[in-house]
């Protein structure tokens, strides 16, 4: 098993990072044509469909305007990745949690993994996680990502708030959607709707993990200084206290930091 990345916790504990980045294939979802492989990884439909010679270069002449059918179709990418738990009498020890992370998905897309859906994703800027710890089979796991027109999506969402949004470039349904407006198109460049795995995907493993780090502000003054500066007075008006959680599979608990900023402001 290639996990790409292992890395040691404070207690310890092994946390791994298998790539999932080899095998992909594509095709329409609609489209009786096979699945071919796919040009790289992360990738859009566009470098696919360009890597075969299914489409123009858009960049070039009015090709643009030839693809733009694609972007109003559905999209499917898949792949088989191996898994194994852990053998060694340490690991076997303790109850690993394995979750499946997309750092970025074009955008409208259902996920399914072994035939099971387990979640649909409308964002493209954000990173989804997904426990699958009991959805992993050992041995071959089928991932399938299945890419709605995100065009058409953001019409019928437009078309059921009862209004038309205000806008500049692009198409008044970009409002209604979590992707590069300029893939609308805009005054420098062609509409290019796009849709795919366009950031990496892999299966961490892990017993505990710090999901999230967070600060406690306080403020002193310095010595020989006024008791309140102004940096001081707007710090303590917007102090801010969050806890850092560590994520363990069985409970959470929690570690405090404190960064003391003096008169002179710095930290």
């Amino acid at each position: 098993m290639d996990t790409g990345l292992v890395v040691n916790n404070m207690c310890g504990q092994a946390r791994s990072r298998q790539q999932i980045d080899a095998g992909w294939v594509f095709a329409q979802a609609d489209s009786s044509e096979p699945f071919r492989a796919v040009s790289q990884f992360p990738t859009v439909n566009h470098l696919d469909l360009m890597h075969h010679g299914l489409i123009p270069d858009p960049r070039k002449d009015l090709n643009a305007k030839k693809v733009q059918w694609v972007g109003e179709k559905e999209w499917i990418y898949k792949t088989t990745f191996d898994f194994a738990e852990a053998k060694d009498a340490a690991a076997a020890s303790q109850k690993a949690q394995h979750v499946l992370v997309f750092e970025g998905l074009d955008t409208h897309c259902q996920i399914s993994l072994n035939g099971k859906q387990l979640l649909r994703t409308d964002n493209m800027y954000l990173q989804w996680r997904v426990d699958v710890t009991d959805q992993l089979q050992s041995g071959p796991n089928d991932l399938e990502l299945r890419f709605e027109s995100t065009f058409l999506v953001g019409k019928q969402l437009e078309k059921d708030q009862g209004f038309i949004n205000k806008f500049w470039n692009g198409d008044s349904s970009r409002m209604n959607t979590r992707k590069v407006p300029c893939h609308y198109g805009w005054d420098w460049g062609p509409t290019l709707l796009t849709s795919g795995p366009w950031r990496p995907i892999y299966l961490e493993s892990f017993v505990t993990r710090i999901a999230d780090l967070g600060i406690d502000v306080e403020v002193a003054a310095a010595a020989g200084a006024p008791e309140e500066n102004a940096l001081a007075t707007r710090l303590k008006k917007s102090s801010l206290v969050v806890p850092a959680a560590m994520y363990s599979f069985n409970s959470p608990c929690f570690i405090m930091t404190t960064v003391g900023v003096l008169g002179s402001g710095k930290i």
